[in-house]
Parts: structure tokens; sequence; C-alpha cells
């Protein structure tokens, strides 16, 4: 026989209650609505089980969330700091700079104010001969340095030949 407690989880999980007094017989184990029914108790366990482990998943992973969370906000408080810094370092600058730009725009005008009397002492000369390039020169040194390298090709094939 079939426990009342059993039956009365049947009609908790199963509405057709003429089909859960059927199974109240001495042949429960031939009865196929009863097997069907421990089929799906046995599905819905499965079922249960599954989603209670997606539930501590899920909530292993909030978990891990907040944490990740709190962290950034740590870190975004840091760089709101810096930002602060960098911002007052960037005033800072922009003021020096006008200042510099400033007194740039003063000394332009006090030197444009100014009168300079040059005075021209000599006129210049140009010069009769070019100083560069001196073209004798340069063919004297290169006829030498080629009779120089001859003498040594010659020389180096002397000395290499083999008798």
């Amino acid at each position: 026989m079939i426990s009342d407690e059993f039956l009365q989880k049947l009609q908790a999980v199963n509405s057709q209650t003429s089909l859960i007094n059927l199974l109240n017989t001495e042949e429960e184990f031939l009865n196929p609505e009863f097997e069907n029914l421990i089929n799906r108790e046995i599905n819905l366990s499965t079922r249960i089980t599954s989603k209670e482990n997606n539930l501590e998943n899920y909530i292993e992973d909030r978990e891990k969330l907040n944490q990740e969370i709190s962290e950034l906000q740590k870190k975004i408080s840091v760089l709101s700091k810096e930002k602060t810094i960098i911002q007052d370092e960037l005033t800072n600058s922009e003021k020096s700079y006008n200042i510099s730009n400033e007194k740039i725009r003063s000394l332009d005008q006090a030197l444009a104010e100014r009168e300079f009397n040059f005075i021209v002492l000599s006129t210049p000369n140009l010069p009769e001969d070019p100083v560069s390039p001196n073209t004798k020169l340069n063919v004297a040194i290169a006829a030498v340095l080629g009779l120089m390298l001859a003498v040594f090709i010659v020389f180096f094939k002397e000395f290499m030949k083999e008798e």
C-alpha cells in the first residue's frame, strides 16, 4: 500500500486525483500510472537539484561581482583624485603659460620701442680670387695618389706571385 504522506505529495504534484486514487491498490508496481509518477518525481527532484546548483552558482557569481564592483569603486575613487590633481596642475600650467606669454609680449613691445643706431666702420670687400675650390691643388693631389696606388698594385701582384 502507498502511504498517506506519499499520496499527499502526489496530489500536490499532479492535479488528476482520479489517477492518484487508482494508485491505492494492491498492485502498485503493475500500475503504469504509478511508474509514470515515480519517473516524474525523479525528474522533478533532478530538476530541483539542478536549479539549486544553479542558484548556488549564481550566488557565488554575485558575490564575486560585488567584490569586483567594490574594487572598481576604489579604483574610481583613486582615479578621480588623480584627475583632480592633474586638472589643478593643468590650471596652474595654463596660468604660468599666460603669464609668460604676457611677459614676452611686453618685452617685444619694449624692444620695438627702442632705437638701435648702427655705425658702419668699413664696407665689406669681395676677394678677387675664389677661396674654394682650388682645382690646381686638387688635380696635383689626385695625380700623386693615383701614381702611388699604381705602384702599390704592381708591388702587391709581384709579392703574391708564386714561383
